[in-house]
């Protein structure tokens, strides 16, 4: 399978993930598809993942094609330069808010930051095991920091877990999804990052929605912006 590219020129490259991926290999993921690998081979060319995204996550995801340009591009990341938008459906009628709860990386607490958009919601005629029925938003996100499993920690804390999250979500929900819609991936998609081009332009990269979640918007009656 081809990976979608993008955006591409010669200092670099941006491709739309697939849900179930991994950007890098490691000890844990041996059987998993591996974006890096899939894409140096795609296109015959070295390339350097300048960030990441979780294995369940779709979307943009940016690789420079030399290292003075991944240096480039790291320093805007760490200066928190860029600006990364996300959609996800998740558990609850949500509400716009700015999550600042503070996230255990390691042994330490660290500042999060995470706005969030509530764009529509719904009630479906889904019994669960405490209502009769069963509620969910469509969500845009802007993570204003980049902390692990940031998004979908703070919608946890929140009480709007995400849909298909097995590790920070609702099981029962999760199990749902599964069951009426046929969907059991992570519904959380990076849908556009903005970032300053080695050449000083701004530039813009969007990847549209995946299939499932496309499927799960034209059935509930959202709209996808």
């Amino acid at each position: 399978m081809d990976l979608e590219i993008l955006f591409r020129d010669e200092q670099i490259i941006a491709v739309n993930k697939p849900s179930g991926w991994d950007v890098h290999r490691n000890e844990f993921n041996r059987h998993r598809p591996i974006v890096l690998q899939a894409l140096r081979n795609q296109i015959n060319k070295e390339v350097h993942p300048v960030h990441r995204l979780d294995g369940g996550t779709s979307g943009v995801l940016l690789f420079a094609t030399e290292k003075e340009v991944l240096k480039f591009l790291n320093e805007q990341f760490q200066a928190r330069e860029t600006h990364k938008t996300y959609h996800c459906i998740s558990r609850g009628y949500a509400k716009d808010v700015v999550c600042q709860e503070p996230l255990r990386v390691h042994e330490n607490m660290v500042d999060a930051e995470t706005e969030i958009k509530c764009l529509s919601k719904i009630e479906l005629p889904w019994p669960n095991e405490k209502f009769t029925q069963s509620r969910y938003s469509y969500l845009e996100i802007t993570p204003r920091t980049g902390r692990y499993h940031q998004i979908r920690r703070h919608l946890r804390h929140l009480g709007w877990p995400i849909v298909g999250d097995s590790k920070h979500g609702d099981g029962t929900h999760n199990q749902l999804w599964r069951d009426k819609m046929d969907i059991s991936r992570l519904l959380l998609h990076a849908s556009r990052l903005t970032i300053t081009h080695p050449s000083g332009v701004p530039l813009s990269i969007e990847a549209p929605l995946p299939p499932e979640m496309q499927k799960a918007l034209e059935i509930v009656g959202w709209s996808a912006t």
